[in-house]
């Protein structure tokens, strides 16, 4: 698409005018800029790839702006096929008998156009509030559709209750992910059941439970297979130490 760029002039009355939205504004700007010398011939895949909006979208659009006024669509029948041309109706925002140009493009003259009042009475805000941000009402979904919870078999429930709490994220997602891996590389269920309860009550024994020492579960279930751990704590040392604290009585 030929689209000598040097920046887009968006004429006040085009910017304030109420009846339009964000995205027609845009798309104004976009087609009187690929206008400069003749009709717009951009295609809806065009429009769409260069606004980053879906073909139904951009001719949702379109097809607004023509109720509107704002837009002159034609097709031409050629050896090719048919040819759309679009140009903007500058007779919406540029007073009568007067050439097109930024000069004319002032809120000076709003007599003459139809969005007078609607731009007044923004233009005359000190705080534009009201003003729309990029994007239309019509983009929003009629319903917020509300996340469903993921469901995880329950022998991964299982285990999952048995994990030792730790200070820290601790993603169940991920955990489920290094499950089902350790599944498909020959792991059993019932393997990495019992290596968790032996390392949650190693970190019992060493009180770090709540603790950021803990392993994430997709950690402990990941490759390396600490499952697989002995995890034993020496009890043995235990009465030894527990002299010594006597002794240093």
């Amino acid at each position: 698409m030929n689209h000598k760029f040097t920046g887009i002039w968006i004429p006040a009355q085009v910017w304030l005018c109420a009846e339009l939205t964000m995205q027609e504004k845009f798309f104004v700007a976009e087609i009187e800029a690929l206008s400069t010398t003749g009709p717009c011939f951009a295609s809806n895949e065009y429009l769409a790839e260069f606004s980053q909006l879906s073909v139904p979208r951009v001719k949702s659009v379109l097809s607004s702006l023509e109720k509107k006024g704002w837009l002159i669509r034609n097709t031409k029948h050629t050896q090719a096929g048919k040819r759309r041309t679009m140009s903007v109706n500058r007779s919406k925002y540029y007073p009568k008998n007067e050439p097109a140009s930024i000069e004319n493009d002032t809120l000076q003259g709003l007599d003459s156009i139809p969005c007078k009042d609607q731009i007044q009475s923004i233009y005359n805000k000190e705080d534009n509030k009201d003003l729309e941000i990029l994007g239309s009402s019509d983009d929003k979904p009629a319903e917020n559709p509300v996340k469903q919870k993921k469901e995880y078999p329950s022998e991964f429930e299982e285990l999952w209750k048995q994990k030792p709490e730790r200070q820290g994220a601790n993603p169940k997602r991920k955990a489920y992910q290094a499950y089902t891996a350790r599944l498909k590389a020959n792991a059993t269920h019932d393997e990495m059941m019992a290596g968790l309860l032996r390392y949650k009550k190693h970190l019992e024994e060493q009180q770090k439970l709540n603790t950021p020492f803990v392993m994430q579960m997709s950690t402990f279930l990941g490759p390396d297979e600490h499952f697989k751990e002995q995890w034993t704590f020496n009890s043995s040392q235990q009465p030894h130490q527990q002299q010594r604290k006597i002794n240093d009585l």
